[in-house]
């Protein structure tokens, strides 16, 4: 168009404003095409998208080929348009998709490549047929875009289908055989698609050629999701797209490429066949630099490549407005320095956006977004592009008749300067890192790690990390390490280092043996072991029921389908059901505190002598019934799990499990850890009232454990007369602010006589932080106050507090099996034996 419009501006006859128009309308047209385009990619996929472009493409050229007026020349680059957002859409995100992460920069900068390409074709094309007659040339000009977009049609068919669009339709085995031809080794094709549908929240251990996905994957909702109700992570990445698209047509690029034969009449160069070979430069210039950046932008990185980038186009544009500023001073003299220098500068210009700014915008936006949101997110930068584009061709004539041609580049240079800011503080490095990672990469942490550090701390915990395994080896207590177990913890067991190792080791190995010699060792397990029971691991007797959204709330009562709306409500606040469908599995690694206050025996209080002790506890969980607890204190040791079938908890002092069962939950996952385990339990509560805690405005959810559940976890020894729990969840931010539970038990004796035992329990959340787009609780405190009273026991209460930190919370543990949530052999003797 460059080229063609010195020919039409003749042959038709045209004004300034109508050659605005001309130029900039595409890009007008071409938002239109890139709003349409995400939605086409998610229903018809990759491939179809990109034929559909290259048609539509067809159709453009061929009307202003032969448009017999200005307004079918209009229409036939309004059709052109549409083609243009539809391939700025699709094809960086099907180059992205198909790619490894460590090729993914620059396959993804070839349509780059490939349109400075065509650019600098349009400016060869336009100079060699200058020569041809007024009426014909032009026409012949936009003829031959025809044939690259019949090429593209047909070839396209021979590709390959992306396989993450693949696995989002649930076609597993077509997307393996796509990731075979694609990836260098079979290893890599099968770690990619483990990846991806971890990502399409798919089990990764699914064998299936195809299953059928709970949640659409044609496209609806995603405007929801991106713009409506955005995670923290997805609000970044959007702002990221937007802001990067937003300032590669701001800083001037399409000023240059579109009206560069004017920008040099301006300084001087007069003949067609002058400015067109000037022209040419420019996109000789453009095509060298985009094809040179493709080779760094997987080494050096996105950022760098910005920086570099947008910094050299500062001083260029403010060298291309200063030598255009004397020219135009200059009148009718012609100043040959300055004549070269804005030529010069222009090419400079070029070169310094060609390395950066060009190719990383489009690989950086077809980068960052979650699978589910890929398309329609890289289609909303490109609107903005095309946007920032149209206004900027629309208007430069208008601008330079208004502030001068040099006052033009000036502004351009100022552009330029917000846009490295913009970049530094808010584009983080994503070179290196799998499509599936980039929701890690744009969640904001209260400590900054580099890269390395982070996948460090990944590959950290793909064996299991245990407190206290094999006490009987002399090597055991190396693994205790392995986790943040308190210095305090550690200090309290000596005045030296090496007494606080003995008596450490000493405490470790006695749980282990069969001969407790020292009654004050007892006692002091008792105590432990009897305070970890209450506080440290408490199991709730009943069952968590998934998949209760989809339940009719029509047949529900005012408190109960109230109930549900506050759960939505929460699950909003917490990260949003995306967010929370890619979570697979858990680790989390924490410290806590636990210590025991008055002691009330009749009418007298006793201050109890205990004194605070601090430990750590590692958690694991795949799903709500598949999940491990070990919880050490002072050298005293809980461990608490489910396999899926029955759940259990024991200390290592004790040959036999304290207590079984059917699967249930563990309280500390309804601490905020888990908020899909909480919001399955709230959805079967009802609304009782509202409450004040901690100065928040709260609504109050209450659970009856029906008598079925109790009946199932009572025995010979003790029955279950109820068991009640409620949540109280914040009306301001949506999140769970506090947790409490009450039961009443009694114990049997073989006399007949019963003790009657209440344990009331309160778990308040101070402090909730975003792990991977989930705001997940990282501190909080509980009290727990028992009674117990009865005929054959004097009536005495009991409190005792814990405060507990999280230190690490880690996501989709590579290679967490079912195999690695084993009970005891204690119980599996008992199974069989049975």
């Amino acid at each position: 168009m460059s080229g063609a419009l010195i020919f039409i501006e003749e042959d038709l006859k045209i004004n300034d404003v109508q050659i605005q128009v001309l130029a900039g309308i595409i890009n007008f047209c071409a938002l239109v095409g890139a709003l349409s385009a995400g939605r086409t990619a998610d229903y018809i996929g990759r491939r179809y998208t990109i034929c559909s472009a290259a048609i539509i493409f067809l159709l453009g050229s061929l009307l202003m080929a032969f448009a017999p007026t200005y307004a079918v020349l209009l229409t036939g680059r309004c059709v052109a348009g549409i083609g243009v957002g539809f391939a700025l859409v699709i094809a960086p995100v099907y180059s992205a998709e198909i790619s490894a992460a460590s090729s993914r920069g620059i396959l993804a900068s070839l349509p780059e490549l490939g349109i400075s390409i065509g650019i600098l074709s349009g400016y060869i094309s336009n100079y060699l047929l200058a020569s041809l007659p007024l009426n014909i040339g032009w026409r012949v000009m936009f003829a031959i875009a025809t044939l690259p977009s019949l090429g593209l049609a047909i070839g396209i068919l021979g590709m390959p289908e992306s396989p993450r669009w693949l696995v989002m339709q649930g076609r597993l085995g077509d997307a393996k055989r796509v990731l075979l031809k694609v990836s260098n080794t079979k290893e890599e094709a099968q770690s990619r698609l483990q990846d991806i549908k971890l990502a399409a929240g798919i089990n990764p251990d699914c064998t299936d050629d195809f299953v059928r996905l709970k949640h659409n994957t044609r496209g609806q909702g995603v405007w929801k999701e991106l713009l409506l109700r955005p995670t923290p992570p997805v609000r970044w990445m959007l702002l990221a797209a937007i802001g990067i698209h937003f300032f590669e047509h701001a800083t001037g690029i399409e000023a240059v490429v579109l009206y560069s034969p004017r920008i040099f009449k301006k300084a001087g160069v007069t003949t067609k066949k002058k400015l067109l070979l000037a022209t040419i430069g420019v996109g000789v210039t453009k095509l060298i630099f985009i094809f040179s950046s493709t080779f760094f932008i997987d080494r050096s990185g996105r950022r760098k490549l910005l920086q570099i980038s947008v910094g050299g186009m500062i001083v260029a544009l403010l060298g291309l407005g200063f030598a255009l500023t004397i020219v135009h001073q200059s009148h009718d003299q012609k100043v040959v320095w300055a004549l070269w220098l804005s030529i010069a500068t222009c090419y400079l210009y070029v070169m310094f956006f060609s390395i950066g700014l060009a190719p990383v915008t489009w690989v950086y936006s077809s980068e960052i977004f979650p699978l589910k949101l890929r398309a329609q997110g890289a289609s909303i930068g490109v609107a903005v592009n095309r946007a920032t584009n149209a206004t900027v061709s629309m208007t430069f004539l208008s601008l330079v008749n208004a502030i001068t041609i040099g006052g033009a580049f000036f502004l351009f240079a100022g552009m330029s300067v917000l846009a490295w800011i913009f970049f530094f503080f808010f584009l983080p490095e994503t070179k290196g890192r799998s499509l599936e990672e980039m929701e890690e990469v744009f969640t904001r942490r209260k400590k900054s790690r580099n890269v390395d550090t982070e996948l460090q701390s990944q590959n950290s915990i793909i064996q299991m990390r245990v407190l206290c395994p094999n006490f009987e080896r002399e090597d055991a207590l190396e693994t205790v390490l392995d986790v943040p177990i308190p210095e305090e913890m550690f200090t309290n067991m000596g005045t030296s280092v090496n007494l606080r190792w003995q008596n450490m080791s000493t405490w470790m190995r006695a749980q282990t043996s069969d001969k407790w010699l020292s009654p004050i060792i007892v006692n002091r397990y008792n105590e432990l072991t009897f305070l970890l029971y209450i506080v440290g691991s408490p199991l709730l007797p009943l069952q968590i029921q998934l998949d209760n959204r989809t339940r009719s709330i029509r047949s529900s009562s005012i408190e109960a389908s109230t109930a549900k709306y506050i759960v939505q409500q929460y699950m909003a606040a917490i990260g949003g059901q995306p967010a929370l469908n890619a979570v697979q599995s858990l680790c989390a690694i924490g410290q806590l505190k636990i210590s025991s206050s008055d002691f009330h025996q009749g009418d007298e209080t006793v201050k109890a002598e205990s004194r605070e002790q601090t430990g750590a506890f590692v958690l694991w969980q795949k799903n709500p019934n598949l999940w491990c607890l070990e919880l050490l204190v002072a050298g005293c040791k809980v461990i608490a799990g489910s396999n899926g079938k029955i759940s259990w908890r024991q200390s290592s002092n004790q040959l036999r499990p304290i207590s079984k069962g059917p699967p249930r939950p563990l309280r500390r996952f309804l601490q905020g850890l888990d908020p899909r385990s909480t919001g399955d339990l709230f959805l079967q509560a009802v609304c009782i009232g509202e409450k004040v805690i901690n100065d928040e405005e709260c609504f109050i959810l209450k659970i009856d454990t029906s008598q079925s559940d109790l009946e199932e976890h009572t025995d010979s020894r003790y029955e279950i007369i109820h068991h009640t729990i409620w949540g109280y969840f914040s009306q301001r931010s949506g999140l769970l602010v506090k947790f409490e539970d009450s039961r009443l038990l009694t114990v049997n004796y073989d006399n007949g006589d019963g003790v009657f035992w209440e344990t009331s329990t309160e778990s308040v959340i101070e402090d909730y932080r975003y792990v991977e787009g989930v705001n997940i609780a990282h501190s909080g405190r509980t009290s727990v106050t028992i009674f117990r009273y009865g005929e054959q026991s004097s009536n005495h209460k009991r409190q005792f507090e814990e405060k507990w930190t999280i230190e690490e919370v880690h996501f989709n543990v590579w290679g967490l099996t079912k195999d690695f949530f084993t009970p005891p052999p204690e119980l599996t003797k008992e199974d069989k034996t049975t």
